[in-house]
């Protein structure tokens, strides 16, 4: 009885899906492993959050500490009228603060109109090819006048005069970050990174304050700027393995501060993210901010040939000001053992799946080769090669199959001469009806394709400026309505700065190319869905779908270095353009933000112009 059943086609699919599933339960095995790496990632994640969560600590520690600076001068509040306006007292005032608190890099004193004084740690002795024992002075940097003027440097010698190292032309304070967010907050506020001098990079974080009267008058804005640095012997004692990394970010990338000495500052410029440089940091970077929505803090990636699991956190300064706290823990510090019984699981799997491809290999040889000749005789029937019989000597069913086949071909063979004669007759209509329908086919394709023409040159004139090819006011407009409508958007408007005196230098045709080169820019700057649209002679609007405030001011950023730093090529000569910008933010159904941009844009342009005016909804109110 069995053997006669092992005749039947369906016993030995039968035999062999049985097999296939017995060897699927090595997968079951896999699964279970994997629920067990996945706990051990868990845990780890707690440790992960357990350490944000002191690092924070210490954050509140360390800033609160800063703040108690401006603490004191609420005490003092009768003295700071006669300080800010004496030079002399001043200075001391800024020195004897300084050095009272070791943490702060520079403390400084900005008047309502512009003029500045600072004093500082560690002077640029080797720009100034200064002796190396002056590196232990402080720097003393004012204002030729009260106001915004000439910016003169000095050594504060204790036997000597203050000695003069360099002169900066013109400095006005107003225009810093830290300024004008200091006016917009009754308290301390930390403010943007800020740069030394000459470019020598970002240091750290600044708190500002307003200082008022008791008039209410604007006596100045105090400012100091934060060395993180002592945080680094903080963060390496709450590290969660040996190779462990703690990294504090600012805003755009900034290593502010990192228990890895390649990420730290050299030669007094800190470093930012680089996929060369810091390509640990740079994959969790891109992960965090490569998405639109919100996604897990817990973050696992392959680099430099190892698994690595990372954690983000997020430390609020002031406001909507943070620095990103980024700690990262290759897998083999905790998971070494469980990742060599991987390694061996795997092993045996994959000898597993071998005996069981070489048993289906040969199971299914015996079953399908009989499928297949039957298969190459059909097809040389079907190529007119009649008579074809297979001849297989099988009780199964595929050897039934067989013999009716064999059937059906000789019966085939004896009335295909009839058919092949009225298939010829048909085949003769068929080509001269297949020729007709060609020639029709192609008239019509000729008349179809001069009419898209004729449409896609009528919807050119239409909706498109004929100059730089950027959609026309009136079609800007219409989309602009329809994305702010549907998901609120940015609005950018751009005005080419001195536009006429181009004209009136150059020709009409040199401003016409430096439109075309504008727009060229902007193309390359901006991807779908965001396009700009020309609304005026010089004047470009754009509207953009930029997340946040941050990517759009960014963006802006951007966009004015790129136009300020690609100038139109005429031949030999080269000439540079700029232009000025304000950017409002449009919520579904708001009215009169051209307005709006605007009036930023002509503030743009009377304050100096080559510059980006923002205003977002929570400003506009």
């Amino acid at each position: 009885m069995f053997k006669s059943h092992t005749n039947h086609l369906g016993f030995r699919i039968q035999l062999t899906l049985t097999t296939v599933i017995l060897l699927s339960a090595i997968g079951v095995g896999m699964i279970w492993y994997n629920s067990s790496e996945r706990a051990i990632t868990q845990a780890i994640e707690g440790f992960y959050r357990q350490s944000n969560d002191v690092v924070k600590d210490h954050l509140d520690e360390f800033f609160n500490n800063v703040r108690l600076i401006y603490k004191q001068q609420e005490l003092m509040s009768d003295e700071l009228d006669a300080i800010v306006q004496d030079r002399t007292k001043m200075q001391q005032y800024l020195t004897d603060s300084l050095v009272q608190h070791p943490n702060i890099e520079h403390f400084y004193f900005a008047t309502p109109e512009g003029g500045f004084r600072l004093i500082g740690r560690d002077p640029d002795i080797v720009r100034f090819k200064l002796p190396e024992s002056y590196a232990n002075y402080l720097e003393f940097i004012e204002t030729e006048r009260p106001e915004a003027s000439a910016l003169h440097r000095y050594i504060i010698h204790p036997e000597k005069q203050n000695i003069l190292l360099n002169t900066k032309e013109y400095y006005d304070a107003r225009k810093q970050p830290w300024f004008f967010q200091a006016l917009t907050h009754d308290q301390a506020v930390w403010s943007e990174l800020i740069k030394r001098e000459e470019q020598q990079g970002e240091l750290g974080v600044t708190l500002s304050k307003a200082e008022y009267d008791q008039a209410g008058e604007l006596l100045g804005v105090w400012g100091m700027d934060i060395d993180l640095t002592p945080l680094i012997d903080e963060l390496e004692s709450i590290k969660i393995s040996p190779n462990s990394v703690i990294t504090i970010l600012g805003r755009q990338g900034t290593i502010l501060t990192s228990t890895r000495p390649d990420h730290v500052a050299a030669y007094g410029e800190l470093k930012t993210i680089d996929p060369q440089q810091t390509p640990l940091l740079y994959k969790v970077w891109k992960y965090r901010y490569g998405h639109t929505t919100e996604v897990s803090p817990v973050y696992r990636f392959h680099c430099q040939g190892q698994d690595w699991l990372s954690y983000t956190g997020y430390y609020t300064l002031d406001g909507d000001d943070r620095v990103t706290i980024v700690m990262l823990s290759p897998l083999s510090d905790f998971t070494s053992v469980f990742m060599t019984a991987k390694d061996t699981a795997i092993i045996l799997t994959l000898v597993l799946m071998i005996i069981a491809a070489i048993y289906g290999y040969y199971g299914n040889r015996y079953i399908l080769t009989p499928i297949q000749r039957l298969t190459h005789a059909i097809n040389n029937i079907s190529k007119g090669h009649w008579g074809q019989t297979l001849n297989l000597k099988r009780n199964d069913e595929v050897g039934q199959l067989a013999d009716a086949f064999d059937d059906m071909s000789r019966h085939l063979e004896q009335t295909i001469t009839h058919l092949d004669q009225e298939r010829e007759e048909t085949a003769r209509l068929n080509l001269l009806l297949e020729k007709q329908n060609q020639e029709l086919e192609a008239r019509v394709a000729a008349r179809t394709l001069a009419l898209k023409k004729a449409n896609s040159r009528l919807e050119k004139l239409a909706f498109y400026d004929p100059l730089t090819n950027a959609p026309n006011r009136r079609y800007f407009w219409q989309r602009f309505n329809e994305m702010r409508d549907r998901q609120g958007c940015w609005l950018m408007l751009l005005d080419v700065d001195n536009f006429k005196k181009l004209n009136d230098t150059y020709g009409h045709q040199v401003g016409d190319q430096a439109l075309q080169h504008l727009v060229n820019i902007c193309n390359d700057t901006f991807d779908e869905p965001d396009f700009i649209g020309r609304i005026g002679g010089e004047e470009f609007a754009i509207c953009s779908l930029a997340p946040d405030e941050s990517t759009i001011r960014r963006i802006a950023d951007d966009l004015l270095k790129r136009i300020a730093s690609i100038p139109v090529s005429l031949g030999d000569t080269l000439i540079t353009i700029t232009v000025s910008m304000g950017i409002t933010q449009c919520e579904p159904g708001s009215k009169g933000c051209f307005g709006i941009a605007d009036g930023l844009l002509y503030q743009a342009k009377q304050s100096g112009k080559n510059k980006a005016l923002m205003m977002n909804l929570q400003e506009r109110g």
